[in-house]
């Protein structure tokens, strides 16, 4: 213990005593005592003034109290020891030592808490070792066995039940489980069911009446020995039954033995008859009623055979015979067919012979050519293939004379019915005189002969064709008409030639001439006067058009002069005389050719680029009217630019020229100004611009009162060509920076999350205890095994275009405190333990408790839980005192409780 005084502030000595006896003396304000019994300390105080200064302080030492618990125990190895009461029955406070164990009887060490005038006191806990229960073997059985009930106690005392109920159709493990209280394990037994062998044994008999029949083996094929009834009966087929010997796992198995009566005549279906050569099936070996046997002599199908069959040994049968008839083929015979003309039609060919044999022809009935067909007797016919021939003659070719040809028209005399070669018939259709016809003789019936053509050709009478003659002027001499057209037709023209008039003459082809008439127009044209454009007036020196050598009438000729020329302005004279041939008049008239002028123009510019400029003038200062390229003057680009004036069209003037020239713009030059933040000093604006060109500013002065963009225009003085500057200038608000975190207080080891946003970088002072730097989540994690609690500062400097602004974090970390839970309160109302207080749930917001009695009925619940049950229930009244069962839960979301026991004493 440690025993302090007030320091004082001068220099001093100090004599400390207990009771009348000195324990030290020395200049110190502070001595280390150690008492067993309730001591006065004395210390007097002496000051350089030799002035003294006397205080006591009473010890009172409390007597030790040993701790007192319930006794615990004893368990059985492996139950669920609750844990040991935190308080004793004197509500002394402390822990246990070492951690429960449910495998092996411990000794418990009780360690009150630190402020506790206690001893440690001890506690043993005693584990009962588990029995493992023996029982005596069960089995084998054979299935379908009745099996006893299995015993319920143990050969070593354990009770207990079985599980699952006993099943005496297969192999089982059984699970013995004790009861309750029984300090024991489960164990399992194993009941074998054995499946019976089935039983087998070789077939015996057939056997006759009367015969002999051997006892039946006592011992199955497969080993295993038994017994056999009824007793061997050799008159009658009998069924016999096999039962296994006692204790042997087997199935009974039935054997049947055949007796048959004696003197059984086999018999067999009828067999044939047969063609001789036919294939004939092998004879059946064994009869209808079930006889074997075998057959003599071999199989002959040539002739007619008696065959024997004689049963198998051991059979109650007697031979048989079977008789196979063999008949000889026959030729079936039919009446002659034909002979038949190509394409007759021909009847089916009889299916039954006149010999009566039925059977079918091939190949199919061809009616063009001469053909051998084969009869060939239907299976089961006795009889063979036979041939018929039927004749095919081939029908002649009817000839005649060659007839015409003739013109459109002419008569025609009938055509002959019987043909050079003697075929009679008729033709179709009737003559006709007008077109080429092709006509069809068909023969009478009963004419082996063709049906064939001729073909009468009309001739078209011919339209005669000539050249065109013409056309003539009135009065010229005009040649006589040909008497023979260009495709050889010759005839007469009427009526005779006329010059002085458009005639149309008709031509009559000569008698026998197929031909048709035709006509003939000569045209006698008047002569015409020739039409031409107007040509002129000209501009002296102006290119003329070429005078045509055909008028707008199609009428070709001559000029003189032969070309317009415009070397000299006056009037001048042109005729146009037409080719002979032509039927027109002569043509003249007067060209004009003007005298040309220059375009008169005031001057254009010079301007500056961009500025606007003048318009082009369609008529010159001397009225000339015209067009200029380019079409108007562009002051998009500096440098000098060529016009030309182009005189409008029929305007006889000469073209015009021009130079305009546009001067570059001068541009002011100024270094960048901002960016800036809100209430920033801003640049003055210069009145001068770097590449020294006077002006103004508008507005003049920077503005950074407000946030946003401003343009500001710098217009030059004293400079004809320029370019008026502008230039925006942003000012930046401040970033509105927002700060959130998850819990500004926190315990050593715990984690938070500081979340910001609103700038665009964040830099920290501290920021070696984030993971990272320049973030705008950080997770700061308290240090651990924190004893006291501390403040942490974070300083953040957020910055978004250029402008910062800086906050302070502040994260409280407070010292360890741990979780424990006591077991005992003594809610009495005087003032101590009332609550039951549960240390260290400050730092738990999502805390749950629930409380149960003896019983196991909830008898109080709460969330969060804030060290504040008074031990009530849940409507409010008071609990009894006793002991009850606790469930607690740091996280009612989570995964951990705690749990055990409570008790409550008032």
């Amino acid at each position: 213990m440690v025993v302090e005084t007030n320091e004082l502030t001068t220099p001093i000595t100090y004599e400390w005593s207990e009771g009348t006896t000195n324990v030290t003396s020395f200049e110190n304000d502070t001595i280390y005592v150690n008492p067993n019994i309730n001591t006065t300390y004395t210390v007097t105080v002496t000051d350089d003034l030799s002035q003294q200064y006397i205080e006591s302080i009473d010890i009172i030492v409390n007597p030790l109290v040993t701790p007192t618990f319930n006794a615990v125990g004893p368990y059985c190895e492996g139950d669920a020891i609750p844990a040991l009461p935190t308080s004793s029955l004197e509500a002394i406070t402390g822990t246990w030592s070492p951690a429960i164990d449910n495998t092996a009887t411990t000794l418990y060490t009780f360690t009150p808490d630190a402020g506790q005038c206690a001893t440690t006191t001890t506690l043993t806990i005693d584990i009962t070792p588990q029995v493992t229960p023996t029982f005596d073997a069960v089995g084998p059985y054979c299935n379908g066995d009745a099996i006893p009930a299995l015993p319920t106690t143990s050969t070593n005392g354990i009770s207990g039940t079985w599980s699952p109920a006993v099943d005496n159709t297969a192999t089982t493990l059984y699970t013995f489980t004790p009861d309750v209280g029984e300090c024991a394990t489960n164990q399992t037994l194993t009941i074998d069911i054995t499946q019976p062998t089935v039983t087998s044994f070789d077939p015996v008999g057939i056997y006759c009446t009367g015969d002999a029949i051997p006892a039946l083996p006592t011992t199955s094929t497969n080993g295993v020995t038994g017994t056999w009834s009824p007793a061997i009966d050799n008159t009658a087929t009998t069924l016999y039954t096999f039962t296994p010997d006692a204790g042997l796992c087997a199935s009974s198995t039935t054997l049947t033995i055949t007796v048959n009566p004696p003197g059984v005549v086999p018999t067999f279906d009828p067999v044939g008859p047969y063609c001789n050569g036919d294939a004939i099936p092998a004879l059946p070996t064994t009869s209808t009623n079930g006889i074997t046997g075998t057959w003599s002599p071999a199989i002959d199908n040539t002739a007619t055979t008696l065959y024997t069959f004689t049963p198998d040994i051991g059979q109650c049968a007697t031979t048989n015979t079977l008789t196979i008839t063999i008949n000889d083929p026959i030729d079936p015979t039919f009446d002659a067919v034909g002979p038949y003309c190509n394409g007759d039609v021909i009847p089916a060919l009889p299916t039954t012979s006149n010999n009566g044999v039925v059977g079918t022809w091939s190949p199919a009935i061809d009616n063009t050519v001469t053909t051998e067909y084969t009869f060939t007797p239907d299976g089961g016919e006795c009889a063979n293939t036979t041939n018929l021939t039927i004749d095919i003659t081939q029908p002649t070719d009817p000839t005649f004379v060659a007839v015409g040809p003739y013109c459109n028209g002419d008569v025609i005399p009938a055509l002959p019915t019987t043909s050079t070669n003697g075929v009679i018939g008729t033709w179709s259709p009737a003559i006709d005189n007008t077109v080429t016809t092709e006509y069809t003789f068909t023969p009478n019936p009963g004419e082996c002969a063709n049906t064939t053509t001729l073909i009468i050709y009309i001739t078209q009478p011919t339209d005669p064709a000539f050249d065109p003659v013409g056309p003539y002027c009135n009065g010229d001499a005009i040649p006589a008409l040909p008497t023979t057209s260009t495709n050889g037709v010759v005839g007469s023209w009427s009526p005779a030639i006329d010059n002085t008039a458009t005639t149309e003459y008709t031509f009559t082809p000569d008698a026998g001439e197929c031909a048709n008439t035709t006509t003939l127009i000569i045209t006698i044209d008047n002569p015409v006067d020739p039409i031409f454009d107007a040509y002129g007036p000209y501009c002296q020196g102006e290119t003329p058009v070429v005078l045509p050598g055909l008028s707008n009438n199609s009428i070709s000729g001559t000029w003189s002069p032969a070309s317009i020329s415009t070397t000299n302005d006056g009037t001048y004279n042109y005729v146009f005389t037409p080719y002979l041939g032509e039927c027109a008049n002569t043509f003249d008239f007067d060209v004009i050719i003007d005298p040309t002028i220059d375009p008169v123009f005031s001057d254009f510019g010079p301007y500056c680029v961009g500025e606007t400029a003048d318009l082009l003038p369609t008529v010159s200062d001397n009225t000339i009217n015209g067009t200029w390229s380019p079409a108007s003057i562009s002051t998009t680009n500096d440098g000098t630019e060529t016009y030309t004036f182009t005189q409008a069209i029929g305007v006889c003037a000469n073209n015009y020229n021009t130079d305009v020239t546009v001067n570059p713009n001068l541009i002011p030059s100024f270094s960048d100004f901002g960016p800036y933040c809100v209430g920033d000093n801003a640049d003055i604006l210069p009145a001068v611009s770097e590449n020294s060109m006077n002006g103004t500013w508008l507005p003049n002065v920077i503005d950074t009162e407000n946030s946003g963009m401003q343009t500001y225009i710098f217009t030059a003085e004293g400079v004809d060509c320029f370019e008026i500057y502008s230039t925006d200038i942003t000012v930046y608000d401040y970033p509105e920076v927002s700060i959130f975190i998850t819990d500004s207080v926190l315990y050593s080891g715990e984690e938070t999350t500081i979340e910001v946003s609103g700038a665009d970088t964040y830099s920290w002072i501290h920021s070696d205890l984030f993971p990272c730097d320049n973030c705008s989540l950080a997770i700061f994690t308290a240090p651990s095994e924190q004893d006291e609690d501390e403040v942490f500062e974070f300083i953040l400097f957020s910055e978004s275009n250029g402008c910062e602004v800086v906050d302070t974090v502040r994260v409280t970390v407070l010292g360890d405190i741990p979780l424990m839970i006591p077991e005992g309160f003594s809610p009495n109302g005087d003032g101590n333990a009332d609550t039951w207080v549960i240390q260290g749930i400050e730092r738990l917001s999502n805390s749950e408790v629930q409380i149960v009695n003896r019983w196991g009925n909830k008898v109080f619940e709460t969330a969060p839980y804030n060290n504040d049950w008074g031990g009530e229930n849940m409507s409010g009244g008071k609990l009894p005192a006793g002991t009850y069962y606790y469930i607690f839960k740091p996280d009612r979301d989570g995964d951990e409780s705690h749990a055990g026991y409570v008790y409550i004493n008032y």
